[in-house]
């Protein structure tokens, strides 16, 4: 009976996972549009061609919808990996007037989404017959996903809003915030060496949930830190997809240890 429950819990996992991945170039399309609405509206310019926003939403919607039909999914995965690098590089490479820890924050989470779309494309997760052609994209998504973290720890550590965040809306932040660190660091270096990948990546689900929930679901402290409001629901977005994609992980690291 626990065998059949927690089948049936592993598979509802992984379905969880597989929709907040792929349903992700939907929202991003949504939340660009209106970022740069937002911008438009108090006349700051993009920094890009205004034709690029048509484009990058056109593009957006057709990826969520083949990788939502599963039609061809590998491959618009790696499509949506290849705009996100494209998107990530243009916009914070862009004269947009970012802070450089807001400009780290979303170019390590456009990392992560890059990582999330190499776990999608390797079909690692899926119960193959045959070994698929792409399955080493896997191990690729899962240190990329891991490196967030340790990105988000290095912020922790040098960025002066980052930490305040921290220490003034997680409970015991002054508590928490070195045991944070040492947990964050020691798995992201383990899942990094593909080592204990179950264990690491069910604490680094949990050190995610704790950034999600506390910190970034905040809009009071992040808009009166200067960040755009549909930037920052944009950033919730990019994280409920990072969730995902580490629950994929998850779900096949628990799967290989099966087999």
């Amino acid at each position: 009976m626990n065998t059949i429950s927690e089948t049936d819990f592993r598979r509802f996992q992984c379905q969880i996972g597989e929709f907040l991945v792929t349903r992700y170039p939907f929202f991003s399309a949504l939340c660009f549009a209106l970022v740069c609405s937002e911008r438009a509206s108090h006349e700051r310019y993009e920094g890009f061609p205004r034709e690029y926003i048509f484009i990058y939403c056109i593009v957006s919607v057709i990826i969520g919808s083949m990788m939502g039909s599963k039609t061809q999914r590998s491959l618009f995965a790696l499509i949506g990996s290849a705009l996100y690098l494209i998107n990530c590089i243009l916009t914070q490479g862009a004269d947009l007037q970012l802070s450089e820890w807001l400009r780290a924050r979303l170019i390590s989470r456009d990392t992560a989404l890059i990582g999330c779309n190499f776990v999608i494309a390797s079909r690692a997760h899926e119960n193959l017959i045959r070994r698929y052609r792409l399955r080493n994209l896997y191990p690729a998504g899962s240190r990329l996903l891991a490196l967030h973290i340790l990105f988000y720890i290095a912020l922790l550590y040098y960025s002066p809003q980052d930490k305040k965040a921290f220490l003034s809306l997680v409970p015991l932040g002054n508590i928490t915030l070195p045991l944070y660190m040492c947990i964050g660091l020691t798995c992201s270096i383990t899942q990094l060496s593909d080592l204990k990948i179950s264990l690491t990546s069910t604490i680094i689900i949990i050190l995610h949930l704790i950034l999600v929930v506390f910190i970034d679901l905040d809009f009071r402290y992040w808009t009166s830190c200067k960040v755009d409001y549909w930037m920052q629901v944009e950033i919730v977005a990019k994280d409920v997809t990072i969730f995902g994609g580490l629950m994929l992980i998850n779900y096949t690291s628990n799967l290989k240890k099966k087999s």
